[in-house]
């Protein structure tokens, strides 16, 4: 990867991960030009319906299903629904296979100032991120949630 890929996970559900992803890629548009914020849960809920651009054109996860090897980060960064500067990736993308996530990731990662990956609960793509932000309530079961 050559730029930051910043990956935000919850240690247990509920705790606003979503919202904090779409937030620190909003945030860092303006400093730092093009930003994503990225589903890494793809199979799950929308994250462009946290981000409020849900009616907006542009390429979910399930239009990237059959895709193949390497991605054009630039032409995918494009092809994404937008707010500003910032454009997310998200939708139920059920079945989607693991390379196509990575190859996506990869691409959009070379293109942006930063890109914000949603990890909901899931570590599966924490080695992809320079950086991860753990977000934990403060209930006893939260905490033991993030110990664990």
């Amino acid at each position: 990867m050559d730029h930051r890929v910043m990956g935000v996970i919850g240690a247990s559900g509920g705790l606003g991960v979503s919202t904090l992803a779409v937030a620190l890629a909003v945030r860092a548009g303006p400093l730092v030009g093009a930003t994503v914020a990225v589903d890494g849960a793809p199979g799950g809920g929308a994250l462009d319906v946290t981000a409020c651009i849900e009616h907006l054109p542009g390429l979910r996860w399930p239009d990237l299903a059959a895709a193949q090897g390497g991605l054009d980060g630039a032409a995918l960064l494009r092809a994404l629904p937008a707010e500003g500067t910032t454009r997310v990736l998200a939708g139920g993308g059920r079945g989607l296979g693991e390379d196509v996530v990575r190859a996506a990731l990869t691409g959009l990662a070379r293109v942006c100032g930063v890109a914000v990956l949603d990890l909901g609960r899931s570590v599966w793509l924490a080695d992809q991120c320079s950086e991860l932000v753990c977000v934990a309530g403060t209930s006893a079961r939260h905490l033991a949630d993030a110990t664990a």
